[in-house]
């Protein structure tokens, strides 16, 4: 009977912990998603979300798509689009990216390509080393979930960030929501250990 006690308990405690850590991380992503835009910026930074034969995915098109909006709100600014390699595909995302905006009117000479990067981490760190001679000031675009993570480690590499957020469909919520939930505390967890 003790045992029997001693079991529920500890499975009521686990599952509490389980609940409240995730609960913490959603809360988290979601304050993430309060996108803050200044006067002005120095540099709008585009990170990456897979291509497939050659042309973003939609949800790269959504980030793709706000980076637009923002070019619209600060015309002087550079775009930086960050991605590296996919496998199995020909072309960067980066360079994918490039082609998407200047297609939809993004002047050529306004894009810089970082398409090294294959991590949330290394699209901060890689771009930040295109930068230079100003304040670094940035407007982070990526999907709202992404948010939090992407201007975490924005501010890691030196930069400031600010955010705009792209939609994601609402059919993919639950599992990106899962996967954003476990990188951030994947990056919580590696931050204490540095």
């Amino acid at each position: 009977m003790y045992k029997k006690k001693k079991l529920k308990r500890t499975i009521f405690i686990v599952l509490s912990i389980g609940l409240l850590t995730a609960a913490s991380l959603e809360a988290l992503l979601l304050s993430g998603m309060i996108e803050k835009q200044p006067k002005s910026v120095d540099y709008i930074l585009v990170f990456g979300a897979g291509v497939k034969n050659g042309s973003p995915t939609p949800v790269l098109k959504n980030r793709l798509q706000k980076a637009i909006d923002m070019h619209g709100k600060y015309p002087e600014s550079s775009i930086i689009v960050s991605g590296g390699l996919d496998t199995g595909e020909q072309y960067t995302e980066a360079f994918v990216m490039k082609e998407y905006l200047i297609i939809n009117g993004i002047p050529e000479q306004l894009i810089m390509m970082e398409d090294k990067a294959t991590s949330t981490k290394e699209n901060a760190d890689f771009s930040q080393k295109l930068m230079s001679g100003k304040s670094q000031e940035v407007m982070v675009v990526t999907s709202d979930y992404h948010l939090f993570r992407a201007s975490y480690y924005a501010n890691k590499a030196g930069l400031t960030p600010y955010r705009a957020g792209a939609p994601i469909p609402l059919s993919i919520v639950p599992l990106t929501h899962l996967r954003e939930m476990m990188g951030i505390g994947k990056m919580l967890v590696e931050d204490v250990l540095d």
